[in-house]
């Protein structure tokens, strides 16, 4: 799998009225591995009140944040630019899903920099700042609320962006073995009888007894199991 290149893809804000939303966004933007934020026609605002949203953790996003008085200049550099809206219509183009939008991006990213643009909390983007967008997505929400705050937008579609190219983590179910002729999938800190096969710090320990194991019929998947004899761990789950 392509990996997403994070370091160029850049948040654009236009028009974002409080502070509090900013520093929040570079929180955001920092848990999923991107690093530059730019602020359009508005602001400059204070960093010692975004930073209270941000955090020590992401205050160096805060810090390089970039000011342009005309969002077609803040836009300038981008080869490719994704722009997010909540209303559609005809005049605002079709618009994918934040998941469909993230996989297209993975590999736009290796060669080109990429804007990823939000509106302000209170009107979101204009129509005439859609036309400069190469894409458009919207977030499918519930009837009973439409309205996203700022940075829980912004998650959303960075969140989309990493898990289509970002590290793979590990399964909480890291073997899976033979066990008393059924194949069991095996968690930290519990493995065959002895409890000698996996680590038994107290997080895997923490897990072996929030999540008991599963068992499933035997001949499925075995190859490479046959290594983990032993009867079923106790609490295990049969089907």
């Amino acid at each position: 799998m392509t990996a997403a290149r994070f370091d160029n893809f850049t948040i654009v804000l236009q028009k974002p009225k409080f502070p509090g939303n900013i520093g929040s966004v570079a929180r955001c933007i920092k848990n999923m591995g991107m690093g530059k934020l730019i602020v359009s026609e508005a602001g400059p605002f204070d960093p010692d009140e975004m930073k209270i949203m941000s955090t020590h953790f992401a205050a160096d996003i805060v810090d390089n944040i970039q000011y342009y008085d005309r969002l077609g200049d803040a836009l300038a550099p981008f080869q490719y630019i994704v722009g997010t809206t909540s209303r559609l219509g005809s005049a605002r183009g079709p618009a994918l899903s934040p998941r469909e939008t993230a996989e297209s991006l993975v590999g736009l990213s290796q060669n080109n920099e990429i804007a990823l643009l939000f509106g302000s909390e209170d009107k979101g983007l204009s129509n005439s700042d859609l036309r400069y967008c190469h894409a458009v997505t919207t977030i499918p929400v519930s009837e009973k609320l439409k309205s996203i705050n700022l940075s829980h937008a912004v998650m959303i579609l960075c969140y989309e962006v990493f898990a289509a190219g970002g590290e793979k983590k590990k399964s909480l179910y890291v073997k899976a073995g033979v066990i008393d002729g059924n194949r069991g999938y095996v968690r930290p800190g519990q493995g065959g009888p002895d409890g000698s096969r996996f680590s038994q710090s107290p997080e895997s320990r923490l897990l072996a007894d929030a999540y008991p194991p599963v068992a499933v019929p035997d001949g499925t998947f075995r190859k490479g199991c046959e290594d983990y004899p032993g009867d079923l761990p106790p609490g295990a789950v049969g089907r």
